[in-house]
């Protein structure tokens, strides 16, 4: 009788062994391969940026310092109020202008999406002034040489007004902007 429970009791043993430790270890290896698929591609997605890192890299480094300069100016990486309005304020004073109530407002959040709420990727300043002193035909110039800067400069507004000595004040709002 001890012959024939023997290989009952083994397939039991066997029956049991897969469940408790055999049938978890294969599950245990499918999750690691499935990981090691995800981590493959996520290496593969890493090795193509890299490439493509290097490809801009390559190109970033063709353009002489000249030309990254004038980018720099054109859109800057950083809103730098003081420094634009002394610039404007040096083009007015070379037509013997002067700029008076300069006032500066930093909108962040400049052409954002308002169904997505996407920021965009560079910020506005928005400039208004008054410049007094001068000609019209100075005036225009002014505003020329404004126009003609490397930096992005968008005026968005122009009005006069004249006070009872016959003085002309050119009120003027400007949009510039940078890279966040």
């Amino acid at each position: 009788m001890n012959s024939n429970v023997t290989p009952f009791f083994l397939l039991i043993l066997a029956i049991a062994l897969f469940y408790v430790y055999i049938n978890p270890g294969y599950a245990k290896i499918g999750t690691l391969r499935a990981q090691q698929a995800e981590y493959s591609d996520a290496l593969d997605k890493v090795q193509q940026i890299q490439q493509i890192r290097d490809t801009l890299l390559t190109k970033y480094n063709s353009f002489s310092p000249d030309d990254l300069n004038k980018l720099e100016t054109m859109l800057p990486d950083n809103v730098d109020n003081v420094h634009l309005v002394l610039d404007i304020s040096n083009v007015a004073a070379s037509y013997g202008l002067s700029i008076k109530n300069v006032k500066v407002n930093r909108d962040d959040t400049a052409g954002a999406d308002n169904q997505n709420q996407t920021a965009p990727p560079y910020g506005k300043l928005t400039v208004a002034f008054t410049v007094t002193g001068g000609s019209y035909e100075n005036f225009v110039k002014f505003l020329d040489t404004i126009e003609q800067s490397l930096r992005i400069i968008d005026i968005t507004g122009v009005s006069f007004t004249t006070d009872q000595n016959g003085a002309t004040a050119y009120n003027v709002t400007l949009n510039t902007y940078w890279l966040k």
